[in-house]
C-alpha cells in the first residue's frame, strides 16, 4: 500500500538535511545529511549555489534508493539560511558564488545606508548594505542580474524553472502594505531596483511543479508539487510547535537565538515573516553558539574526541555533573567569532575571566554553556519588558537541546521551564515539512502543530541554584563594557 511522503530539505550553513515525512502523521521516513564548501577569510563569506542543488540532489537520490518508493512522494520543498545573495541572468545561470549571511564585507556601504536613512539601522552584516556592495564593486555583474535570489528562491527555480521567494526570505517585497512601503524607501534610499527580485508566494503555497530536467537529477517525478517553503527561524518556530501569538522557542546549533511570534512590525528590518500577519521576532547571539563549543572541544578535549566519537558528548556530560552551578564563579564570554551590534562595534573576543588554580578545562567547557545562558537571559529579560505576562516555558531545539548539562543550567539561570522535542535535532526539518502538508491540505493550519508535538525532556529550574547563577549574571552584563576600550584598541 502506498505510503505519501514529502521530502524536505533543510539548508544550512555547512550541509543540507533532506528528510522524507509521512503525510498523514508527520513522522519521518528517513533522513540524509549532505555536505558542500563554505569559502570564509575572515570577513568575506561565500558559497557556490550548484553546490547547494548537487547536495539535494544527492541526498534525495539516497532517500529514494534506501527504499522510498520515488512515485509515492506528494511534493518537495526547501527550508534554507536565510539572506544569501544569487545573482542570476534571465535563464537563471549563476553569474558569482553566491554572498551569505555570515558575510561582514559592507562595512562603508552600511554607514551610507545608515546617513541616507538618518537612522542607525544596519552594519556590515546585513542584507541591503551587502547588495549595495555587490552594485558598487561588480557593477558588471549586477547589471547583468536578471534575478537576485535568496538560496530557497534558487532551489524552487532549479527544481520548477520558476521565480519565486516566500515571504520569510523577501526583503524587497512584502504583502503588508507599512511593510512593503518601508522596503522601497529602504531600496531607494540603497540605490537598488526592486525588479530585481522575484514575486511574492507564501509557504505553503504551491508555486510549481517538478521540471523533467530537474526529476531525472532529483530522482522524484516529474510533476511532483512544489511548495514556497520558508527560512530556518521561522522553520524552528513551526516544527517546535511554537507559530501562536506569545509561543517562544530558542535555537541553538551553529548559531543561536531566542524566537517569538509578534504582530507585524512594519519597520523591523532584522526578523522575518511566518505569514501575512506574524513576524518571527528573534534575538539572536551571532554565531558564538556552535563554534565556540567546537573549538573548545579540538583545543581542549581533542583526545576524548577522536577517543569516543559521536559519544564524547555523553563522556563529558559525566564530568560537567560533578562541576557545581555556576562554574566555580568562572565566567566565560563566547564572542570568540565577534556578533552583531553592540559587540561588533568594539569587535568583541571570547573571554575566560575569574580564572584560578581550582579550574580545569570542565569548569570552562561548563562556563561556556552558561555563558550562552546568561546571553539568552539578555534577550529573555528584554523579551519580557514587552509582554504583559513574563515568559514561562521555552520550547529548545537544535544540536545544543541534546545536552542535558546545558539544558539545566539554561532553565537555572532563565528560572523557566525548559521542553526539549523529540527529534529536537531535526525540528527546523520538521518545519520545512510542514510548509508541503499544510499545503497539500493534510494539516490545518500551522497553529494546530503544536497539538501533535512530543517532548523527549522537561527540565525544571533549581531554586538553589538561582542566587549564584543571579550573581554571576549581573557581573556578565558588564564585561563588554569594562573591556570596549581594550576590545577597540586590539581588534578594530
Amino acid at each position: 500500500m502506498a505510503q505519501p511522503y514529502v521530502i524536505a530539505c533543510d539548508l544550512g550553513t555547512s550541509g543540507v538535511k533532506v528528510i522524507a515525512c509521512d503525510v498523514s502523521s508527520g513522522e519521518i521516513l528517513g533522513s540524509v545529511t549532505e555536505q558542500y564548501p563554505l569559502y570564509v577569510d575572515g570577513v568575506n563569506a561565500e558559497q557556490d549555489p550548484q553546490d547547494y542543488w548537487n547536495a539535494i540532489c544527492r541526498g534525495n537520490r539516497c532517500l529514494t534508493e534506501s527504499g522510498l518508493p520515488a512515485a509515492d512522494c506528494a511534493g518537495l520543498v526547501f527550508g534554507t539560511q536565510w539572506r544569501g545573495l544569487i545573482p542570476v541572468s534571465g535563464d537563471g545561470k549563476v553569474l558569482r558564488r553566491g554572498i551569505i549571511w555570515m558575510d561582514k564585507r559592507a562595512t562603508a556601504e552600511a554607514e551610507e545606508l545608515n546617513r541616507a536613512l538618518g537612522r542607525d539601522l544596519f552594519c556590515q552584516a546585513d542584507y541591503w548594505p551587502k547588495l549595495m556592495w555587490f552594485r558598487k564593486h561588480e557593477p558588471e555583474l549586477y547589471q547583468a542580474s536578471a534575478y537576485i535570489l535568496e538560496p530557497n528562491a534558487f532551489l524552487k527555480w532549479k527544481a520548477t524553472g520558476q521565480f519565486y521567494s516566500d515571504i520569510t526570505n523577501h526583503y524587497a517585497r512584502a504583502y503588508h502594505g507599512e511593510r512593503d512601503a518601508f522596503y522601497r524607501i529602504i531600496l531607494e534610499k540603497a540605490g537598488l531596483d526592486q525588479k530585481k527580485f522575484p514575486p511574492l508566494c507564501e509557504p505553503s503555497q504551491q508555486i510549481g511543479a517538478v521540471t523533467p530536467e530537474a526529476a531525472a537529477q532529483l530522482g522524484l517525478p516529474a510533476g511532483t508539487p512544489v511548495f514556497g517553503g520558508c527560512c530556518d527561524i521561522p522553520a524552528l518556530a513551526i516544527g517546535a510547535g511554537c507559530s501562536r501569538p506569545g509561543d517562544v522557542h530558542a535555537y541553538l546549533g551553529t548559531s543561536g537565538w531566542l524566537g517569538h511570534i509578534q504582530p507585524i512590525d512594519p519597520q523591523a528590518t532584522y526578523v522575518p515573516s511566518l505569514d501575512r500577519q506574524h513576524d518571527v521576532g528573534f534575538y539572536g547571539m551571532g554565531v558564538s553558539v556552535g563554534p565556540s563549543t567546537q573549538w573548545m572541544l579540538d583545543t581542549f578535549f581533542r583526545e576524548e574526541k577522536e577517543r569516543y566519537g559521536k559519544a564524547v558528548w555523553s563522556h563529558l556530560e559525566e564530568q560537567m555533573d560533578r562541576v557545581p552551578a555556576g562554574s566555580g564563579r568562572l565566567l566565560a564570554a563566547p564572542w570568540f567569532f565577534g556578533g552583531r551590534p553592540p559587540l561588533s562595534s568594539a569587535a568583541a573576543r571570547g573571554i575566560f575571566f575569574n580564572l584560578n588554580n581550582t579550574h580545569t578545562r570542565i569548569h570552562m567547557l561548563k562556563a561556556i554553556f552558561e555563558g550562552s545562558g546568561y546571553i539568552l537571559r539578555q534577550n529573555l529579560e528584554t523579551l519580557n519588558a514587552s509582554r504583559t505576562e513574563p515568559v514561562a516555558s521555552i520550547t529548545v531545539c537544535g544540536g545544543g537541546a541534546l545536552n542535558r548539562c546545558w539544558m539545566q543550567a539554561l532553565a537555572d539561570i532563565l528560572q523557566v521551564e525548559i521542553k526539549v522535542p523529540v527529534e529536537a535535532q531535526s525540528i527546523g526539518s520538521v518545519g520545512v515539512a510542514y510548509c508541503a502538508l499544510v499545503g497539500l491540505g493534510a494539516v490545518e493550519n500551522f497553529d494546530s502543530i503544536a497539538q501533535s508535538i512530543r517532548y523527549e525532556h522537561v527540565y525544571q529550574p533549581i531554586p538553589a541554584h538561582f542566587a549564584e547563577y543571579d550573581l554571576l549574571y549581573r557581573e556578565f552584563t558588564q564585561l563588554h563594557s569594562r573591556l570596549y576600550d581594550a576590545f577597540a584598541a586590539l581588534n578594530i
